[in-house]
């Protein structure tokens, strides 16, 4: 018989967001931000205009980003020396 190997499945769809530094998520936000100035300049707005609603953009994002981050449980895998300090220190 051959067997068959499952993937594991990820409890944590947002595993990748976990993962990156703050510095990255930033980047990541303000990259996002940019591309929607650049729509909203395809779309002939007012520059002043699409700087205000891509900063607002940026804002949401990070927020959204942050939110995301915080309400998806994460698994913790803590090591033994770690395990100890948190016994220790309740």
């Amino acid at each position: 018989m051959v067997k068959k190997h499952r993937l594991k499945k990820n409890k944590n769809n947002f595993s990748l967001l976990n993962q990156l530094s703050g510095t990255q998520k930033l980047l990541f936000c303000l990259a996002i931000s940019v591309c929607f100035f650049i729509i909203l300049l395809i779309f002939n707005t007012d520059i002043v205009t699409g700087i205000l609603f891509s900063w607002d953009f940026f804002c949401l994002s990070m927020i959204t980003i942050s939110w995301i981050i915080f309400l998806i449980p994460q698994d913790h895998n803590f090591t033994f020396s770690q395990k100890i300090r948190m016994k220790v220190s309740l």
